[in-house]
């Protein structure tokens, strides 16, 4: 349950007064009146600001208190006590609170305004998928008052800035929770305190932090640990999680499976008999004892699994899902993207990347491209660790084993990708490069009228400058 809360000043529906915000956080009003209101909060002078509350953030590398000069266009400013100490505030209007830490005040916040809201609340968290899976709840719950998750607004920033970004009059808030430490889990699922949990997938990821796959498993797992107490809780979880995964999830009222398509029908949820028509997967899903018909406008098996999951949390809330509105669905960017340029499909992936998402990815481009073939430019798996390179190589042999025709290792661990996939066919068209023109001339170059290039890769190795590259070279007038 989350922690009781009553304020004098509670936030008005065109934003949030001083008084209610400085009870929210404990915090001292320096300046301004307690009547004084902010539309908003932001914690990025990049980002617009006028009438918000902006929120100065200390971290290891940065100080927001350093550029309060060039947020004068907020209402006002939440800033740390040491921080008040030591810098000067901009002459003006604007009001300030002080707090003993902006970082502590930011989530106190996104608590007490989410406990005012008190919406039912839906948590997704899973080494993969998880974005797309949010997207798809809240596209299901089309017509019903939903706020989901902003992007991939999903840490222990991003995640209060989501939900102080709700309409006050929200009935449904779609979380999505990522983690790379131990212990983030704990803190993001305690703020949501959700009535349904979905963990949609678990792999080597974010080995830098998390070092295991048993260790991911564990803390992923905490999100079944702080759901709401005084409502029956649904786990939403894959029947193939390892064993620790379901034991997690047994904290809930009650757990629902969804199985990976083509394998047994087990579980609350699988699907009958979905076929690629080059647009969309059409055909039915079981879904408990319903059968449901579905067009879902997204390549590859492993988005089926999230459509599964996400009917699933629709059922739990008790809604009837509107697959009228999944019929147009639209992924967030670079997420199973499938992009015309001239002959050449592009299938855009390059959101994010993990050794299981990109075998997946492959696979799809492979699946879609037939009777043409599939290509692929990856660029790095990142925060892999000490498995990086090993890594790297399984995935350019499975790449290999799999069939695609041409292959790109961009940038960093590029070299080990190719080494992976030569080892299984010395006679793969390959190349190794950092450079974004030169790794999309190659590749559409192997590609003939038809075919799909993959690109895929982490975030941090901006694999979308290949997209880019790609558009230039194959829609020249457009660049225009």
């Amino acid at each position: 349950m989350m922690p009781a809360f009553v304020s004098p000043h509670l936030p008005e529906t065109t934003g949030f007064s001083v008084g209610w915000i400085a009870d929210a956080v404990g915090g001292r009003i320096v300046r301004g009146s307690p009547n004084d209101m902010a539309i908003g909060v932001q914690t990025d002078t990049r980002k617009p600001l006028e009438d918000t509350l902006f929120c100065a953030l200390r971290g290891p590398n940065h100080d927001a208190h350093n550029y309060l000069a060039q947020a004068t266009a907020a209402a006002g400013f939440l800033v740390d006590e040491p921080g008040l100490a030591k810098y000067e505030l901009p002459v003006g209007k604007n009001f300030v609170i002080a707090v003993p830490d902006t970082t502590e005040a930011l989530l106190d916040l996104a608590r007490a305004y989410l406990k005012k809201m008190n919406p039912r609340v839906v948590a997704v968290t899973g080494s993969a998928g998880k974005t797309t899976t949010k997207d798809l709840i809240a596209t299901l719950l089309s017509g019903q008052r939903v706020h989901a998750t902003i992007g991939n607004f999903n840490n222990r920033i991003g995640l209060p800035l989501s939900i102080l970004s709700a309409p006050p009059d929200t009935e449904f808030f779609v979380a999505e929770l990522g983690i790379s430490e131990p212990g983030e889990m704990d803190e993001l699922a305690e703020l949501v305190t959700p009535e349904v949990s979905i963990l949609t997938h678990v792999a080597a990821a974010h080995l830098e932090g998390l070092k295991s796959v048993d260790i991911i498993v564990r803390e992923k797992g905490r999100i079944f640990a702080h759901m709401q107490s005084d409502c029956p809780t649904t786990a939403i979880i894959p029947v193939d999680l390892p064993a620790a995964g379901h034991t997690y999830a047994a904290q809930a009222s009650r757990i629902w499976q969804f199985t990976s398509p083509g394998t047994e029908e087990t579980g609350e949820a699988y699907a009958d008999s979905l076929q690629w028509n080059g647009r969309a997967y059409t055909g039915q899903v079981r879904i408990g004892t319903d059968t449901i018909d579905v067009t879902l406008p997204l390549p590859g098996l492993h988005n089926v699994k999230n459509l599964l999951a996400a009917l699933l949390a629709v059922r739990a809330l008790g809604i009837e899902p509107n697959l009228e509105a999944l019929e147009s669905f639209l992924p967030s960017g670079h997420r199973s993207q499938l992009v015309e340029l001239g002959p050449i499909r592009i299938l855009d992936d390059c959101y994010n990347a993990n050794p299981d998402s990109v075998i997946a990815a492959l696979e799809t481009a492979i699946a879609i491209a037939r009777p043409g073939q599939a290509h692929a430019v990856l660029g790095s798996m990142l925060e892999l660790g000490d498995a990086s390179e090993s890594l790297h190589s399984d995935v350019g042999s499975k790449a290999a084993e799999l069939g695609i025709a041409s292959l790109v290792g961009f940038r960093t661990f590029g070299e080990h990708t190719i080494e992976g996939a030569k080892s299984t066919n010395a006679n793969l068209a390959t190349l190794i490069s950092s450079d974004p023109s030169q790794s999309a001339l190659f590749a559409i170059k192997q590609a003939a009228p038809g075919d799909v290039i993959l690109l895929k890769g982490s975030r941090g190795s901006r694999t979308e400058e290949v997209l880019e590259a790609c558009s230039s070279i194959l829609n020249p007038a457009q660049e225009d």
